[in-house]
């Protein structure tokens, strides 16, 4: 975050890495080569809570749940949405 110029920098704010290991033998984990990168983007338009929700299966998707409510708070409502623009 501290290296972060803009919204569009190439550097995402959260970059996952994904690791599998053996239940029998902790020190077998091996990367997956699989890289997800979250950025302000996902953010923005809230695909960072179904990236999340793809990762960590939990009953009734809270995470969805709390993307609706938000878009109706936020994105389906008057209100300006502060996170359409950059911060001055």
């Amino acid at each position: 975050m501290r290296d972060r110029i803009d919204w569009t920098t190439g550097k995402p704010m959260i970059d996952i890495e994904i690791v599998h290991c053996n239940s029998t033998n902790k020190n077998s984990c091996e990367k997956t080569g699989d890289r997800i990168g979250v950025g302000p983007k996902d953010v923005q338009d809230a695909s960072i809570f179904q990236t999340f929700t793809d990762l960590w299966k939990e009953d009734g998707e809270p995470l969805i749940v709390k993307k609706e409510q938000l878009e109706d708070s936020y994105v389906n409502s008057k209100v300006l949405n502060i996170l359409n623009q950059t911060w001055e």
